[in-house]
């Protein structure tokens, strides 16, 4: 099943692990090609000790694709570390040309829309799905297990983890598809993690540790949940 997801596009400074893969997807005329790699990858370790969640996007390598094609791709996360953790995650698309002088970026339209294939998404916070906040981030409502592995992954054995397995770009006219004839997209994952004791979460994604950290929802009820799960 797919499910639209409306994008939010917000600068945020960010303080915790930062971990960031982006999928290059090369328009060309009327296909796409789409060619996997891990263009960028960063991590940031803000506590005193190493923390690392990491983050899988799966990609199947595919030459061409036609418009409006769904194309196999996994995004989730896993936590191989000894603590438990909580995680959000933010995918956003950058387009971009190539001309003579390099590559010349292009603005991001409400023409574009991302559908997401098999997504383990809610919008009434459900635990241990994924729920999207007002600031662009999907929120994980549920604490990542330590000591979890990629084999887990690979097996499914970690499913509710995974935000979705599939992606779409789609154009809402002919208008705007010609605009973005011959264009180049990335497909940006970004995930933040922290460990689950006390309020850390607040500090790291928030700035405070306050119980009034968020007032409004979506991100209010996603603070309640995450309290009630944290250490």
């Amino acid at each position: 099943m797919q499910k639209k997801i409306k994008m939010l596009f917000r600068n945020k400074p960010t303080i915790g692990i930062i971990a960031s893969i982006c999928t290059i997807i090369f328009v060309l005329a009327s296909t796409f090609a789409w060619f996997s790699g891990t263009a960028a990858r960063d991590n940031e370790f803000k506590t005193d000790f190493d923390f690392d969640v990491e983050l899988v996007d799966e990609f199947e390598k595919q030459e061409t694709v036609e418009p409006e094609q769904l194309v196999p791709k996994k995004v989730g996360v896993f936590n191989p570390e000894e603590l438990a953790a909580f995680v959000r995650v933010m995918v956003f698309p950058v387009a971009y040309q190539t001309t003579d002088d390099g590559q010349v970026p292009l603005p991001m339209t409400d023409g574009i829309e991302l559908v997401y294939d098999d997504a383990n998404t809610t919008t009434t916070f459900e635990e241990n799905k994924w729920q999207l906040g007002d600031d662009g981030y999907y929120y994980y409502l549920g604490t990542l297990a330590p000591g979890q592995t990629k084999e887990q992954v690979d097996n499914d054995e970690l499913d509710s983890q995974i935000l979705f397995k599939g992606v779409t770009i789609k154009f809402k006219d002919d208008e705007t598809k010609e605009t973005y004839r011959d264009a180049s997209f990335r497909i940006v994952v970004k995930s933040e993690a922290v460990d689950a004791r006390n309020g850390e979460y607040r500090v790291s994604w928030w700035n405070t540790d306050k119980d009034t950290a968020q007032v409004n929802d979506p991100l209010k009820t996603i603070d309640e949940v995450l309290q009630t799960l944290a250490d």
